[in-house]
């Protein structure tokens, strides 16, 4: 795995080039055991740039799948690739409309057109339309079999506080680190930023028993060992949990942020914590599973089929009386309260 990383110029443990597009890919991936399947048949991908939420009922393979992507579980059938592609642009339709279209399609970097204007079909570009523009998708310049190691995948299990094993917090942070190359001045030193930003004072905290920290404490450590060599992913199984609501909005804002330039999917009961900075959420239940590009797509499919996910009762109730919405509020309170006096204000209550 990583020499298929560098040769797509890929460093395990640095960010991701803001040049081109990088995805986990699903091609009809299968789950489990071959006498126990759980979920089958997953096609679709994961990215950088906002927080992926793998979300669904216990028992549904949201663990499965999160082992199988990190390499400890091996899947049934199908494959997971990693693909790059040069990230696309957009080009105004009246462009469009008065360029060469040859020399658009020439490079033979984009795959196919949609309906660019009127009647005009151009074969070989991905488009869609939105407010006059295209937006043109190309085509994988590589595409590899996803082998994960250690070096390139962080993984933090539920519970990840039972797993310590070092006397020390800083021994814990600088495990990752060291095993990924640096030395044991560098690693400290980058450990103990690391530290600091997840809200833990170094001076206070480097030389402490991880074991005798409080709950909340235990668990940003565990967090913060996971992720201190910033692999290429990283795969968080309930990182929210046993958090106060004050923890969960700094590990929230924490996670945002480091998904920038890192592919990040956690699995999560509590998506209404996140998904306002999601971007795919794959919806796992019962075998049978949804993928929606961002939170605003699934917060409308859960408001107008109540069978498809149990959101927050006090937001389903509060958007009852304005029937289907085409763009709900994030599930915070003064969202909603904005846009109740919003709605009320243009009269679209639901007689």
């Amino acid at each position: 795995m990583v020499d298929n990383f560098l040769k797509m110029g890929i460093s395990c443990s640095t960010s991701f080039s803001t040049s081109l597009e990088r995805r986990l890919a699903l091609r009809d991936l299968s789950l489990g055991r071959p006498e126990f399947p759980i979920a089958g048949r997953l096609s679709g991908c994961f990215r950088p740039g906002r927080i992926n939420m793998i979300i669904g009922p216990s028992g549904s393979g949201k663990t499965t799948l999160l082992l199988t992507l990190a390499g400890l579980i091996q899947p049934l059938d199908g494959k997971i690739l990693w693909e790059e592609s040069d990230i696309g642009h957009d080009v105004s339709i009246a462009d469009i409309d008065s360029a060469d279209k040859n020399s658009i399609t020439g490079t033979n970097k984009v795959s196919r057109i949609d309906d660019i204007s009127g009647s005009d079909n151009v074969a070989g570009i991905d488009s869609a339309r939105d407010n006059g523009k295209i937006a043109f998708t190309n085509k994988p310049r590589f595409e590899i079999p996803w082998e994960p190691d250690h070096r390139c995948v962080g993984l933090a299990f539920q519970s990840p506080e039972t797993m310590f094993f070092a006397p020390s917090v800083g021994e814990e942070v600088m495990f990752g680190l060291l095993e990924s190359g640096l030395n044991a001045p560098d690693a400290e030193n980058t450990g103990r930023a690391w530290l600091e930003s997840w809200g833990l004072h170094p001076p206070e905290f480097w030389h402490r028993n991880p074991f005798h920290l409080s709950g909340g404490e235990k668990r940003r450590v565990a967090l913060a060992s996971a992720t201190a060599f910033r692999p290429a992913m990283m795969l968080l199984d309930e990182p929210t949990a046993g958090l106060d609501l004050h923890g969960q909005a700094h590990l929230c804002s924490l996670l945002a942020e480091i998904s920038k330039n890192h592919l990040i999917i956690l699995v999560t009961h509590d998506p209404e914590m996140v998904i306002h900075q999601a971007g795919t959420i794959l919806l796992m239940n019962n075998g049978n599973t949804r993928w929606f590009d961002n939170g605003r797509l699934f917060l409308k499919a859960a408001l107008d089929n109540t069978e498809l996910y149990p959101l927050p009762e006090w937001y389903q109730a509060a958007l009852l009386p304005y029937g289907e919405i085409a763009e709900p509020p994030w599930p915070v309170a003064q969202e909603v309260r904005n846009f109740i006096s919003s709605a009320t204000d243009s009269k679209t209550v639901r007689k």
